[in-house]
């Protein structure tokens, strides 16, 4: 009998532990986002730069050396992007897991 009331009172700790887990992963997801969102839009732009740089002929030596900078900007921006497309399938993963969790602790419910 006093197994129960200690199965009873782990299981919901055991569902606050898992919802202190999960607290604020959509919101860490959608703050990857929009760092990939912005990276590609800096993207955009730094491209946008180039091709007014290319199409005006590089005659002056100073212009050669924006268009290099702004390509490794392009670079930069490019590896933000990845670097936080992976953080965001690696949030993904961990959210599957607590999901995985709550479904071990929902069989034990019922």
């Amino acid at each position: 009998m006093q197994d129960q009331p200690k199965e009873s009172q782990a299981i919901p700790d055991q569902l606050m532990q898992i919802a202190a887990e999960q607290e604020g992963g959509a919101e860490r997801v959608l703050d990857q986002i929009e760092v990939v969102q912005h990276s590609f839009e800096e993207i955009q732009t730094l491209a946008r730069e180039c091709q007014e740089i290319l199409q005006a002929g590089l005659t002056d030596p100073s212009q050669l050396e924006a268009l290099i900078a702004r390509m490794e900007q392009i670079g930069f921006h490019a590896d933000n992007g990845s670097y936080n497309i992976q953080g965001a399938f690696d949030l993904y993963q961990y959210q599957d897991v607590v999901r995985q969790k709550l479904e071990r602790v929902g069989r034990s419910l019922i």
